[in-house]
């Protein structure tokens, strides 16, 4: 069964046949414009000086001797993730996970330029398409129809222009067993902005080698060129994430993030353990360093208690004033979402009155800068200890949550026994801050339990697992709480800066001009930022990777013309 679908009459409901005539007759216009933009630039090669993709690739706009002629594409197909995933029909195609491909077929292997003392290591599997499923008017025609695409990627090397072996692609005939990667690949990263990382775990041996594995529909829509608004030429409409997935609920926010809960799974407790392990492991950023060489000099300074106790009596009293401490005192009967609103705000205001009560009284009990200094030395010390204490304590811990099956649900009583021992004996330190206003930079308490060390963990616990156990089996996703997945799917339904993973077309540019075509080389893949699959490539930016149009009739991936561009 095909899951190749078309967008054509979605994107264009209503228009009729007249719209239709038109548009095509516009795509045709197009077409002959670009063709004879293209002739003029050949005949002045200082045009190809212009910053677009046919100046930075191999290859680019120029045609080679006995090459066929540049094509005019119609359509473009983007590789939408199932959500929700239907386990009920074999995928045909899918991002991430494993390739399935003969024993005999080799993995793809390529130096890479950030670590070339590893020598040459298997690259990371990223996307395998049935051709099958693919328009026929897809890249002019050209290209296979049958077996599959298989695409694999550096997932550490940027620089795909200068190492041409950071991405590869592949075409087999048939099907082959699933390959599991090879014992060398190295670990998955580039999370850089998508939230909850790879790094709950304690080291990086612990970092998986592979990305989740997600089905995905083939969808056609029109190669038709519009102008985003960057002024730069696209063929995705704004907000298509909404059409690409019929109606159904998309989020704003670009980012998958999980309202606070308990985790759900055994793994995800392990996920919390983890995640505190690694932070009290961490000694870069304790707070010791925050006792900096010129604070001492601060409190020393002739009137600095007397002028910090007069500005937080002052701080504190344009709180007391302030229309938001008022609103914060009027009860809402009528409204229950507004009343909600208001002691939320209420109890903000007064934290910030408890804290500098808190550090007035300080300052009136230690009214000299060297009893100070060793109160502030002290705490750091007595947290300091309290951390080296807490690393026994929770490796215990996590070997109770080994002992248990990880895929399997988490009972409330256990995971309130665990939180209560995270969160008992919470530990405060007090250091001086640095910043403008005089809250920030008197000394300031903060306090602190294991939990809190574990927020990243408690967080990846929800997104990253429920993504997995989503994608993986109805068993498993059967485990995920079912408010959660209602808050979860609109959000993996999303497009990173509304760019999809694309085949074909004008690609979507982030640095470069794209130029409409027709073209002697056009996009095999493209393949975008997408935090439903934990990728950001760069600074969230996207891979392009261009065939020219004869090695492409010849089904010839042996030389790809890849590019990367980021924010």
């Amino acid at each position: 069964m095909s899951f190749r679908t078309s967008l054509f009459g979605k994107i264009l409901q209503g228009a009729g046949e007249k719209l239709l005539q038109a548009a095509a007759e516009e795509l045709t216009r197009a077409a002959a414009d670009a063709k004879a933009r293209q002739s003029a630039e050949t005949s002045d090669a200082r045009s190809f000086g212009r910053r677009d993709l046919g100046s930075q690739r191999s290859g680019g706009g120029f045609r080679r001797a006995g090459s066929p002629p540049p094509v005019a594409e119609k359509v473009s197909v983007v590789l939408r993730r199932q959500v929700p995933v239907r386990f009920e029909e074999p995928p045909r195609s899918w991002i991430g996970g494993r390739p399935m491909m003969p024993d005999d077929v080799v993995w793809p292997i390529a130096l890479n330029s950030e670590y070339p003392e590893r020598g040459r290591c298997p690259l990371h599997f990223v996307a395998q398409i049935a051709c099958a499923d693919l328009p026929t008017e897809l890249w002019g025609g050209l290209g296979p129809r049958t077996g599959w695409l298989l695409l694999f990627l550096s997932g550490e090397d940027w620089d795909v222009m200068s190492n041409k072996e950071a991405l590869q692609v592949l075409h087999i005939a048939e099907l082959g067993p699933e390959q599991e990667p090879p014992p060398n690949i190295g670990p998955v990263h580039n999370e850089l902005y998508t939230g909850p990382d790879y790094k709950f775990v304690r080291s990086q041996d612990d970092v998986p080698g592979e990305w989740r594995h997600w089905p995905v529909d083939l969808i056609t829509i029109p190669n038709r060129p519009i102008e985003n608004d960057d002024a730069r030429l696209t063929v995705i409409p704004d907000d298509f994430a909404s059409t690409l997935y019929d109606g159904a609920p998309v989020s704003p926010d670009q980012r998958v993030s999980a309202p606070p809960q308990p985790p759900f799974s055994w793994r995800g407790a392990l996920y919390v353990i983890d995640s505190i392990i690694r932070s009290l492991s961490i000694t870069r950023s304790l707070p010791k360093l925050s006792l900096r060489s010129g604070d001492r000099e601060k409190i020393e300074a002739a009137g600095w208690f007397e002028t910090t106790i007069a500005a937080l009596d002052g701080a504190a009293a344009k709180w007391l004033e302030s229309p938001g401490w008022r609103i914060a005192n009027e009860a809402v009967p009528d409204d229950v979402e507004a009343e909600a609103k208001r002691l939320e705000r209420r109890a903000a205001i007064q934290k910030r009155l408890d804290r500098i009560a808190k550090v007035r009284a300080l300052l009136v009990r230690v009214d000299r800068p060297d009893a100070l200094w060793s109160f502030l030395e002290s705490s750091i010390e007595d947290y300091l200890a309290w951390r080296s204490a807490a690393i026994e304590r929770v490796w215990a811990l996590r070997q109770e949550v080994l002992a248990h099956d990880l895929d399997s649900r988490l009972p409330e009583a256990d995971w309130a026994r665990l939180r209560d021992i995270l969160t008992a004996g919470r530990q405060e330190y007090w250091f001086l801050g640095n910043h403008h206003d005089i809250e920030s930079m008197s000394p300031i308490p903060t306090a602190t339990s294991l939990l809190q060390l574990g927020e990243s963990g408690l967080q990846a616990a929800l997104v990253q697992i429920a993504a997995d156990y989503h994608t993986r089996s109805p068993e498993l996703r059967a485990l995920i709480p079912p408010a959660l997945i209602v808050s979860l799917e609109p959000q993996w339904r999303q497009l990173y800066n509304n760019r999809p993973h694309r085949m074909g077309g004008i690609h979507d540019a982030i640095q470069s001009d794209p130029r409409p075509g027709p073209r002697s080389d056009v996009l095999l893949f493209q393949i975008a930022t997408d935090d439903a699959m934990h990728w950001v490539w760069g600074d969230t930016g996207a891979y392009y990777a261009f065939i020219g149009t004869d090695r492409l009739a010849s089904a010839d991936f042996s030389k790809i013309d890849a590019s990367f561009e980021n924010h």
